[in-house]
């Protein structure tokens, strides 16, 4: 299949009418978005007035751009103004490229595969060669499996073909000399990658997976152009009958297709695949096997890795990797049907053996040899390498982060409204817990303990709801972020949908305990809850929520694996129990007083953590000076004050515990001290915001490989 085509295997994001031919009939043409232009092309990346086409004295034809904001690009530059030639491509922001045939402007849709070539690829780690000297070219629109050992570079290999891996030497081209080092955006945009995990939300249904990844992936497409999208990447892995299944429910072969469904959004020229195979039946291995290579007859140059050998026959190209001095190279490229013969062995044990422990030349070098004396023969008809391709890139506006942060955010809902045991255990745990918590302090004489368990319960919520969020789907999000995902979309959507379950949670939770409470306890605990105000009592709880939800997302971010996270978890959580109002408090008075915690507004105003004020403990220091006695100063206990009071600072449950207990309270100056502490809590729930932002930027840069994520 040629370059030039004018067919595609898959739609363009939008209408094939959005694009129409340009005829060149008149002496002036212009092109752009708004009315009174000669051509409409109704695309986003279009201005309003684009660029015009005008006819010289001399019959030769004249683009030039009218500094429109993503550019006019001719043969790949950008121009302002420049002179056509017959067969230059052009391309208007983000159109397909248009092909001048000296009478009109037509549309050549690059939907053929894409021929790479890897050049003297090497890559280090350590010091020490993981791969040396990978030179080959993978032949557009073919099926090329990859072969090797274990260690033998498979997976480097992939990831350095999809640019997520940058080699130690050597240079990839494509498309007959152009750099993809030069062209990274344009050539990452034309890759599709697919792992062996199958990176799909399994509690959606094929379609809603579909769907979703099309928003982030199409922003500029209409509804009406997705959903066509997504009925040819459906119909292309013959998925259209499982559409609204969901994805969970559907066997291990099918799976792997709603992956290679979610790539084939984007129109991708080079599939990469890390054994797909794995794991599944002959049957289903032959099924994915026949349905990739019906991919590359369509136009989709199609990379697989695989580790066995009875999937050969599939295969047009087989590139077999092995170790030679425990370094990787390619030792054969060609015919899978000619494998055994050319390293003169008869079964597949036989030649992996071989493959672990390479020596002399292999096939591949020998191949290698001859082309390079070859090309030697004939360097003065070498192919110059072509100019860069320049793609300009909007910054993502406000319209599309909200986009996608109601993508990440319908996600994680439905998710969670598909699960059903997750569902029942996100509405029955607050109101369990608020049970358990009545229960437990019936026979307490003060209100202090319920709704101190009432404020660590919330924490528990938020942290437990977030904890595993980021970390288990990392990888899924790798994925949306080469598709064009941004950071605070998904930051966005995660708080959002974090926002929502915590709001519910705490509502539960504080009104069975307002009224289940209120009939367990003692009169005297049950009118000190009545006299709590219960809608700021609920705001405490919510903002609590909040800021452990938060926390949760930082541990997730943080997190290597979901089992790192929960091992985390009370790590986090214990210290907010231990250093809380329980232990941070006025050694004057006994738990069973009202407030023995020493409140934030207290030390602000100067009185000493001991319980005393300066001119208390003066005082205090006085009268044991008259009365011929040393003055009693507890120096462990008054280091433990200063450095409990500075470690308890950041704790949540700090603040939170004490506004509860201060809006109940009847004490005179309660309600300023309640108002301080609140203030605080919010001071803290944002403080843990920006901590999460800074975090999650930081660390999601180093995110870089899906397979390695």
């Amino acid at each position: 299949m040629s370059a030039t085509q004018t067919t595609s295997p898959i739609p363009l994001p939008t209408g094939a009418s959005v694009w129409p031919v340009i005829l060149l009939n008149q002496p002036e043409v212009s092109v752009g978005r708004g009315e009174g232009n000669s051509y409409l092309l109704a695309h986003a990346s279009i201005s309003r007035n684009h660029l015009k086409l005008v006819k010289t004295p001399d019959n030769a034809v004249e683009i030039e751009d009218l500094d429109s904001r993503f550019g006019t690009f001719v043969n790949g530059a950008r121009i302002k103004k420049s002179r056509l030639k017959v067969g230059d491509t052009v391309r208007i922001g983000a159109s397909p490229p248009y092909r001048f045939n000296g009478q009109q402007l037509e549309v050549v849709l690059d939907g053929s595969g894409m021929a790479v070539k890897m050049s003297n690829i090497g890559i280090e780690r350590e010091g020490r060669k993981l791969i040396d000297n990978f030179n080959l070219t993978i032949p557009a629109d073919n099926f090329v499996g990859v072969l090797g050992p274990s260690g033998a570079g498979k997976s480097l290999m992939l990831g350095t073909l999809s640019s997520t891996l940058t080699p130690s030497t050597g240079e990839i081209e494509f498309d007959d000399g152009l750099k993809a080092l030069d062209n990274l955006d344009y050539y990452r945009s034309k890759i599709g990658i697919v792992t062996q995990d199958d990176l799909v939300y399994t509690d959606l249904t094929v379609q809603e997976n579909l769907d979703f990844a099309a928003i982030i992936r199409l922003p500029a497409a209409t509804l009406e152009d997705r959903a066509k999208r997504v009925d040819f990447a459906l119909d292309a892995v013959g998925l259209l009958e499982h559409r609204v299944k969901r994805v969970g429910v559907l066997s291990g072969g099918q799976r792997k297709r709603v992956s290679v469904a979610v790539e084939l959004l984007l129109q991708p020229r080079l599939l990469l695949l890390d054994e797909p195979t794995s794991g599944l039946d002959p049957g289903m291995q032959a099924r994915l096997m026949e349905m990739l290579r019906g991919l590359a007859r369509k136009g989709v140059t199609v990379v697989c890795t695989t580790h066995t050998l009875d999937t050969l026959n599939f295969f047009d190209q087989l590139l077999v990797l092995g170790l030679k001095d425990r370094i990787a190279s390619v030792v054969y490229f060609g015919s899978p049907h000619e494998l055994l013969d050319s390293f003169g062995v008869h079964t597949q044990m036989d030649l992996f053996d071989k493959l672990q422990t390479f020596s002399g030349k292999s096939p591949a070098e020998r191949d290698r040899e001859e082309q390079a004396k070859a090309e030697a023969d004939a360097s003065s008809t070498r192919r110059k390498a072509k100019a860069p391709i320049r793609i300009a890139k909007a910054p993502p506006g406000k319209e599309l982060l909200l986009q996608q942060a109601k993508v990440v955010f319908q996600r994680a809902y439905l998710s969670l409204m598909r699960d059903k045991i997750s569902m029942f255990m996100a509405v029955a745990q607050p109101a369990l817990l608020a049970v358990l918590i009545a229960l437990a302090m019936s026979n307490q004489y003060k209100a202090l303990s319920a709704l101190f368990f009432t404020v660590v319960c919330s924490l528990w919520l938020g942290m437990n709801l977030t904890v595993r969020e980021v970390v288990r789907e990392r990888k899924l999000y790798i994925r949306d972020r080469l598709a064009g995902m941004a950071p605070d979309a998904y930051l966005a959507g995660k708080l959002g949908y974090s926002i929502l379950i915590v709001a519910i949670q705490t509502t539960l939770l504080w009104m069975v305990m307002w009224v289940f409470g209120r009939l367990c306890f003692r009169k005297e605990v049950a009118d000190q809850i009545g006299d709590t105000n219960i809608i700021a009592g609920w705001i405490v709880l919510f903002l609590a929520g909040i800021g452990a939800g938060i926390v949760g997302l930082m541990l997730s971010t943080v997190a290597k694996s979901e089992r790192a996270a929960v091992a985390f978890l009370p790590l986090v959580l214990l210290p907010m129990v231990v250093l809380s109002r329980s232990t941070y408090g006025d050694i004057k008075k006994d738990w069973t007083e009202p407030s023995p915690y020493a409140a934030m507004l207290d030390t602000v105003r100067g009185e000493s953590m001991s319980g005393m004020t300066k001119v208390e403990r003066a005082a205090e220091d006085q009268k044991a000076w008259q009365e011929g006695r040393q003055p009693n100063y507890d120096v462990s206990t008054s280091f433990g004050q200063v450095a409990n009071f500075f470690v308890s600072a950041p704790m949540l449950s700090r603040p939170a515990s004490a506004t509860m207990d201060l809006l109940g309270s009847k004490d005179e100056g309660s309600g300023g001290k309640a108002s301080f502490e609140f203030f605080y809590l919010c001071v803290l729930v944002a403080g843990y915001g920006f901590g999460l932002y800074l975090l999650f930027h930081k660390l999601e840069k180093t995110w870089n490989d899906i397979r390695n994520a």
